[in-house]
């Protein structure tokens, strides 16, 4: 009785650690606004705050997932840089310990801790954790609903299908991509003849379904409102480049990110394929759902078109892969720590690798923090903002701004500034300078260069 209380409370020290450990990891990797996709979703977050929301025919304004948790953060705390990354921080903060009970309960507390392990100095995790997108936020709903699903086979199956089911619709309402997730859980359940656990979870996912369609049928008339949205995305420069050279596309672009070291996978893809290849000897528990939860939605994102009509292959991102790498560090833990109880020699080379890998993770992840995109806009704009702040400067006015970028990451970094039309009512105005960056002039000279 006594082991196994000192036993729990172990593991849960090492929860809370590891927890704690990829906190402040993503905290180290911060990269906050890149002047991208992340305004608009800001954009839309802080309509739904105002309750001025309506549907657009776009699909960053539908992915309700992402933006209604930001737009209650924006209620309660105010429109700030540090408000517009908390929500995707948190929740990908939580990942971490979430992975690990998971693995703890499908397959043993060391499996558990080594995909912890994994997950925490992710690099794609650690970059992208503090970037308005919706892909760490897709990721916690993935492994809530997966922590549901596997008390399914506890206690009441239906029940726990259903709110595993509702999650996962969640996720889908986040990024249409993870509903390929609901497809692999559903499709182990119905191979593990759990009907009951089938039905909730298709009960569980048609509400959220239901519940949006509904909403778009009543606030625009459409009931396929999503899908008629979606058919802008397939317009956008992005996706007709890759649909360029499929060949390219289809065989290549994310093998290459995948079996190759980068910055953004560093060594945790080859060191975690390389892993799953003990799955040819040895096979965990559930070792069905990891593999379903990995190559469905992975196929749909290599091969799967963004159209019912015709075919529209996928735009290619690094980020649009990580809720596919959870299962993966599942497997791999898996098997390292099957190594490690057969073969008790293995076990510092192992956990020295581990540490190599993780170390690699956090290094890609900190020396790419704040670059691409908008950022170096961003950074210019920041120190405008600070030094505005610090002078007491209301208005500003934007000269050529482009796609009105500068305007709204300055609504997010100087949330008091005024915005006005006219030089002679601003106290900053904000320009190109010759190298096309931002520069700030104020008309009392109050903030003077893009670098003061």
């Amino acid at each position: 009785m006594i082991d196994g209380i000192r036993t729990e409370r172990v593991n849960w020290v090492l929860l809370a650690s590891m927890g704690l450990v990829g906190f402040l990891l993503r905290l180290a990797c911060t990269t906050g606004l890149i002047g991208s996709d992340d305004l608009v979703y800001s954009k839309y977050a802080q309509e739904i705050a105002n309750f001025r929301y309506v549907p657009e025919s776009i699909h960053y304004a539908l992915r309700y997932g992402l933006t209604i948790p930001t737009a209650s953060v924006y209620r309660l705390l105010g429109v700030h840089e540090w408000t517009t990354i908390v929500v995707p921080l948190l929740f990908s903060a939580a990942s971490v310990p979430l992975l690990m009970i998971l693995g703890a309960r499908l397959v043993g507390t060391r499996s558990g801790l080594l995909a912890g392990a994994l997950l925490a100095s992710f690099s794609v995790s650690l970059f992208y954790a503090t970037i308005l997108v919706p892909e760490p936020v897709a990721g916690f709903y993935i492994l809530l609903a997966l922590l549901f699903y596997t008390e399914t086979d506890l206690r009441r199956p239906l029940l726990f299908g259903f709110l595993a089911g509702l999650v996962l619709g969640g996720s889908y309402v986040t990024k249409e991509s993870a509903a390929f997730v609901a497809v692999a859980v559903f499709l182990d359940a119905a191979l593990r003849r759990k009907w009951l656990v089938a039905l909730g979870l298709g009960a569980g996912a048609f509400v959220i379904v239901a519940a949006e369609h509904t909403y778009y049928l009543v606030a625009t008339g459409d009931l396929l409102y999503r899908f008629h949205a979606m058919k802008i995305h397939e317009a956008t420069p992005m996706v007709l480049v890759v649909n360029q050279n499929l060949k390219y596309r289809l065989l290549k672009s994310y093998p290459r990110l995948m079996l190759f070291p980068n910055m953004r996978f560093g060594l945790h893809s080859i060191f975690t394929l390389l892993a799953t290849l003990g799955l040819l000897k040895w096979r965990p528990p559930r070792v069905q759902l990891f593999i379903l939860w990995t190559v469905v939605p992975w196929l749909y994102l290599n091969f799967g078109s963004s159209s019912l009509t015709h075919y529209t292959a996928l735009p290619v991102a690094d980020r649009y892969l990580e809720f596919c790498y959870a299962p993966l560090f599942l497997l791999a833990g898996a098997v390292l720590d099957h190594w490690m109880t057969e073969h008790k020699w293995t076990n510092r080379p192992i956990v020295a690798s581990l540490a190599l890998v993780a170390a690699v993770g956090l290094w890609c992840g900190y020396t790419s923090r704040q670059q691409g995109w908008l950022t170096s806009d961003i950074a210019i704009l920041r120190r405008i903002a600070a030094d505005a702040s610090q002078k007491h400067l209301a208005r500003v006015q934007f000269v050529a701004d482009p796609d009105k970028r500068w305007q709204q990451s300055m609504a997010i970094l100087a949330p008091r500034l005024q915005v006005v039309s006219e030089r002679s009512e601003a106290d900053l105005v904000i320009g190109p300078d010759a190298l096309g960056l931002p520069s700030a002039v104020s008309v009392s000279n109050a903030v003077e260069g893009p670098a003061k």
